[in-house]
C-alpha cells in the first residue's frame, strides 16, 4: 500500500501536537486546533472528519462508550493533521479497516501513537 506519510512523520506530528497543546486531553486538543466536535446520531458510522466552508468538524456517534469515543476522536484528529490538505471527501470506512485505504491506515497509526498511547505503539484503552 502506498503511503502518504512515513511512520516517522506521523509519530513526529503526534508528538508535536501534544507538545504544542500541552495536553493529552483529546477534547482540549480538538478545541486548541479549532476543530468543532459534534455528537450526532449515526446509525453505524462511528466518526467523520469534514471541512465545511473552511471550518473543521468532527462528527462523532453520540452513543459510543467513553473509550471508543476517545479512539474515534483521536482517529479523526489524525485525519485533520495528516490529510486535511488533500481536500478529499472522507468516505465511511471501518475505523480499523486499514487494508483498503491509505488515509484510514495513517489515521489509525496516528491514533495508536503518542497523543493517547503515551509512546506505546498499540492502543491501550485503559490509558486513554
Amino acid at each position: 500500500m502506498a503511503r502518504l506519510n512515513s511512520t516517522d512523520n506521523i509519530i513526529r506530528r503526534a508528538d508535536a501536537l501534544v507538545r504544542s497543546t500541552g495536553t493529552r486531553d483529546l477534547e482540549r486538543i480538538a478545541e486548541a486546533l479549532g476543530i468543532i466536535v459534534m455528537d450526532v446520531n449515526f446509525e453505524k458510522q462511528k466518526g467523520l472528519y469534514k471541512v465545511i466552508l473552511r471550518n473543521r468538524f468532527i462528527f462523532i456517534k453520540s452513543d459510543l462508550s467513553e473509550v471508543m469515543r476517545r479512539i474515534v476522536l483521536l482517529h479523526e484528529i489524525g485525519h485533520d493533521q495528516l490529510h486535511r490538505h488533500l481536500d478529499d471527501v472522507f468516505q465511511e470506512f471501518q475505523i480499523f479497516d486499514m487494508s483498503r485505504n491509505v488515509m484510514e491506515y495513517e489515521a489509525n497509526l496516528f491514533a495508536t501513537d503518542r497523543p493517547a498511547g503515551r509512546g506505546d505503539p498499540r492502543i491501550h484503552p485503559q490509558r486513554l
